[in-house]
């Protein structure tokens, strides 16, 4: 497939995404976008910040597959339906193998539930996992935390980056949160708003990002 087959595949799932599940689909768009931004200013993984982008924006797409009733429930999830929660990852993992044959992209679908402590939905040892996965499960667990959910509460800027720090070296690679923290709580909290406050416009600007630039040679 070319570069502009692979573009054009992103755009059809992610609006499948959109159709299915609205709240996953913006979720979607909020961590690609601050994922790309902490690529562009810490200049990790050089290189690698358009296929990263790509994995960033369709890491649940196995949740097509997940009930709704399941992603919106908001009492506790019995084992049956945690046990398929945890399934997501492999099943956007089995979208994009067919779709987006992209070893970065497949990498951020596969890994971005796992632990440094190897405690993760997949238990896989932290020496057998690349880098830049345990960077974005940050930026994931970022806006889970300070983004409304069926389950949790909203945490600030501030108190969702204690939460990282505190959970550095356990669930957090040490090293990926360092390089999360070179931003600033106040970078953060700017960069939040601007997503949170006009939805329509960063699904326009990663539509132009999508089409102009992550297949780009």
């Amino acid at each position: 497939m070319g570069m502009d087959g692979l573009s054009n595949t992103a755009s059809v799932l992610l609006e499948k995404l959109r159709s299915y599940h609205a709240d996953t689909f913006s979720h979607s768009l909020r961590v690609s976008w601050l994922f790309r931004h902490l690529l562009r200013e810490t200049s990790c993984f050089p290189g690698l910040e358009k296929p990263l982008f790509l994995g960033a924006l369709l890491h649940d797409i196995g949740k097509l597959d997940i009930p709704t009733s399941i992603l919106d429930k908001k009492d506790p999830l019995t084992d049956d339906e945690w046990r398929l929660i945890k399934t997501h990852p492999l099943k956007s993992y089995l979208y994009l193998k067919e779709a987006i044959p992209i070893r970065e992209c497949l990498d951020i679908a596969l890994y971005h539930h796992e632990r440094w402590d190897g405690n993760g939905y997949a238990r896989i040892r932290r020496d057998l996992l690349p880098d830049y996965a345990f960077l974005f499960s940050i930026v994931d667990a970022f806006d889970a935390m300070t983004s409304k959910r069926a389950y949790n509460d909203v945490l600030t800027v501030r108190q969702a980056l204690e939460e990282i720090r505190k959970n550095s070296g356990t669930q957090f690679s040490p090293a990926a949160v360092e390089i999360f923290c070179r931003l600033s709580e106040a970078e953060l909290a700017a960069i939040m708003a601007d997503i949170f406050t006009d939805g329509a416009r960063l699904l326009e600007d990663i539509r132009h990002y999508l089409s102009s630039h992550v297949f780009a040679s």
